[in-house]
């Protein structure tokens, strides 16, 4: 359970990171959005395929799950736990 939350704690602040970068412009995390999918102009050493995909898939776990307690939260119920943790 401890890496779970450690996980979502890593996810929340990569998002407000991502907001401050922004400011909330939508112009702005557009042009983001494309710089981060323009993987293949990335400096060599920054490229995904660089990234264990192990770690890949634990991240992308962890947004899903967070994604989910977001989803969760507006209908004021409870998050279930994360299978496993």
């Amino acid at each position: 359970m401890l890496l779970v939350r450690r996980s979502m704690e890593l996810v929340k602040r990569r998002q407000k990171l991502g907001g401050e970068f922004t400011g909330g412009n939508a112009e702005i995390q557009k042009g983001r959005n494309a710089m981060d999918a323009d993987t293949s102009n990335w400096p060599p050493d920054e490229r995904p395929d660089q990234i264990q995909p192990e770690i890949q898939a634990f991240v992308r776990k962890t947004r899903k799950a967070s994604q989910l307690s977001k989803s969760l939260a507006q209908f004021h119920l409870p998050c279930a736990r994360v299978a496993g943790a």
